[in-house]
């Protein structure tokens, strides 16, 4: 009876142990897909947000794009500001893209803080462009090798349309989308006028090129790219042109949440567009 007894304690300890081994893994399933909920919730309000402000959108070779235009019968100088997102901004057969973090908080601080005329672009760069070597096609197919390359031709023939002055013509770029913009600042040293970059780095013994004045933001807790790294790259920057950059240390963030931390602040815009 005592063996019995204990072989049923025995199979009800196996039993709970087992159910919990499955029960973690659903309960993070279900965690992720709540906050998968959200997001695309958010990502709704904010499109139903951004619907007034939507102007146009094409492609230029393997390169889609989409244009929003805020204060657009605003007199004076017109501001245009390319914006290029990390690798949530890239269709592929898993997922659907995101739009780029610093699109929202842009927006909105081109209609309060702004009262000029201010030129939205945001590219989608081509899945197996530069930085995208080896991940998966977009949706729509392969894109053309390189085709990141068109982005300059793209930037000018928006920069014409618009009639923006070059010293009008900014950037900004998070993580995959920093890279991008560290790239264009050293292939076209004249093509941007500020730039602001977020959790990414570029190649340091080409930074000496870079003529574009340069904010960096980077969580101090970083995990992809460590801080270290962005600190030689401004420190690179401006070994040959000092000044032209400048570092703000976002503490406490990781990879994933600095870009929400550097948009969200005023001071990113107020740099960029003053």
């Amino acid at each position: 009876m005592k063996n019995s007894a204990v072989r049923s304690i025995i199979l009800v300890v196996i039993f709970g142990t087992t159910m919990a081994a499955f029960a973690g893994p659903r309960a993070e399933r279900a965690r992720y897909e709540v906050k998968r909920q959200e997001k695309k919730e958010a990502f709704a309000a904010q499109a139903r947000r951004w619907a007034h402000y939507f102007s146009e959108e094409g492609a230029l070779g393997a390169i889609g794009w989409k244009e929003y235009v805020v204060n657009p019968a605003a007199k004076g100088p017109v501001s245009l500001v390319v914006v290029l997102g990390g690798r949530e901004s890239i269709d592929d057969e898993q997922r659907s893209s995101q739009p780029p973090p610093a699109l929202d908080p842009l927006i909105t601080y081109a209609k309060t803080g702004n009262k000029g005329k201010v030129v939205i672009l945001v590219p989608q760069l081509p899945e197996n462009d530069g930085q995208r070597a080896g991940r998966r096609p977009m949706r729509q197919g392969p894109a053309a090798p390189n085709g990141g390359d068109k982005l300059p031709e793209l930037v000018r023939v928006r920069v014409e349309q618009h009639g923006v002055p070059p010293a009008r013509v900014f950037a900004t770029g998070v993580s995959m989308g920093g890279h991008e913009v560290y790239r264009l600042l050293v292939r076209e040293p004249k093509l941007f006028a500020r730039a602001v970059i977020v959790s990414a780095v570029g190649d340091a013994e080409k930074a000496g090129d870079v003529q574009s004045e340069l904010r960096v933001y980077h969580g101090a807790d970083d995990e992809v790219i460590a801080l270290g790294r962005a600190k030689a790259m401004v420190d690179a920057v401006n070994a040959k042109n000092p000044g032209r950059a400048s570092l703000v240390t976002l503490k406490g963030k990781r990879h994933r949440d600095a870009a929400e931390a550097a948009y969200t602040k005023s001071d990113c815009w107020k740099w960029l567009l003053r």
